[in-house]
């Protein structure tokens, strides 16, 4: 913890010396307690739930609103069928094992990819900043796993919002900025490059109720030609459950359907 805060120090000197605004130091016991309660709260219990609500995806100028059910026994395997609005299921997703299953019943197709976010469900038009597995965990509180269990080389004050503290990490995932509350919640998450996450959460269960992300065009993660991504998805509703069985998690294809890989070039 001492290594990062050190190099907090210098970054806010450099910053003076090259005539920027330099951003305050966070008091040492103060930013290494708020993480260690951000690290605490992420490794509560795993458990059954179920989770529903919206989803809004697409370009920042044209984007789809679909409704979701989501389920699982607090890991893998997760399961999650999206309807379009009131209408009929459109998609099934299995994730397991670091890998989907996804069935389009309209189409009466199936696909298996890579559960990543630049991998399968981007190729099928449904951009996301984690897997489906991690985004699962990450909704249901485990947020450090879900991030690839980020480890701390600097943090300062957010300049734009008294309190609140901007930890600079590195992960299996790269770098990037996590920046807690107060309260030691994950209010925002920038990827560098990537994906700029801003989330809202219920103040008695400290849980996610709503995650709203921007994946600019020309990143590394979206082909330059594209506008940029937007996502906006709402939590309305979670509740617990008894254990799932393994056939409550299952995704049976119709006969006759075979999945088609979307790893392949």
């Amino acid at each position: 913890m001492r290594r990062f805060l050190v190099a907090a120090l210098c970054l806010a000197c450099l910053s003076a010396c090259s005539g920027r605004t330099a951003l305050p130091p966070v008091p040492e016991s103060e930013a290494e307690s708020r993480w260690q309660s951000f690290e605490r709260l992420s490794s509560r219990p795993a458990g059954p739930s179920v989770l529903s609500g919206s989803l809004r995806f697409g370009t920042v100028t044209d984007t789809r609103r679909v409704t979701y059910l989501l389920w699982s026994n607090g890991r893998p395997p997760v399961r999650l069928d999206v309807q379009a609005g009131a209408g009929p299921t459109v998609a099934k997703v299995l994730a397991v094992n670091g890998q989907l299953l996804l069935f389009l019943p309209e189409d009466h197709k199936a696909y298996t990819g890579e559960d990543d976010p630049d991998k399968a469900l981007l190729r099928l038009g449904l951009p996301l900043p984690l897997g489906l597995a991690d985004m699962a965990a990450f909704l249901d509180g485990h947020y450090a796993g879900a991030m690839g269990n980020p480890q701390v080389e600097a943090c300062h004050a957010a300049a734009d919002n008294p309190g609140h503290v901007v930890y600079q990490v590195r992960s299996s995932r790269g770098r990037s900025d996590i920046t807690l509350s107060p309260q030691a919640l994950p209010v925002r998450w920038t990827q560098t490059p990537g994906w700029d996450v801003r989330l809202d959460f219920d103040e008695h269960t400290r849980l996610p109720r709503k995650v709203e992300a921007l994946l600019p065009g020309g990143s590394d993660t979206v082909r330059s030609e594209r506008d940029a991504c937007r996502i906006v998805l709402l939590i309305k509703e979670r509740r617990q459950s008894e254990h799932f069985s393994p056939q409550e998690l299952l995704l049976a294809l119709p006969d006759g359907v075979i999945p088609r890989s979307l790893d392949a070039d």
